[in-house]
């Protein structure tokens, strides 16, 4: 029981108001069903991350014949993707919060670059 309780308080629903977007790409959300806010404009972040995303894929496509070690290419990809994710979260208001500061996916995404930075730096140093 304590458990649960001390995880409720640790990670919370996020209590952020949606900001009402003016920009002409805003996308507005009228069916019921849907678990975003309604009649409000938002952040199109399906789109901002579809952009992410192929973007990264086309960095990981040029660069693949420069690799110099086994999984290179793979901790590329997640640091950048944790930066994507990390930043992307800014536009987003629906997240779980950790103490109330932090999104829980920034949070995975710091540790995601972190955990991906350190290991791609051990492997290029083993090589050489």
């Amino acid at each position: 029981m304590s458990y649960q309780l001390h995880f409720h308080h640790i990670i919370k629903k996020s209590r952020r108001i949606q900001v009402n977007y003016d920009l002409p790409w805003a996308i507005i959300f009228t069916n019921p069903d849907t678990m975003a806010p309604m009649n409000i404009p938002l952040h199109p972040t399906q789109f901002y991350e579809l952009f992410t995303d192929l973007t990264i894929f086309l960095f990981i496509w040029i660069f693949r014949k420069k690799i110099t070690v086994d999984g290179q290419l793979f901790l590329i990809y997640g640091m950048l993707y944790a930066i994507a994710r990390f930043t992307l979260e800014y536009f987003r208001g629906d997240s779980l919060l950790i103490a109330d500061i932090m999104p829980v996916p920034q949070a995975i995404s710091i540790v995601m670059f972190i955990t991906a930075l350190v290991l791609y730096v051990v492997k290029i140093t083993k090589k050489k």
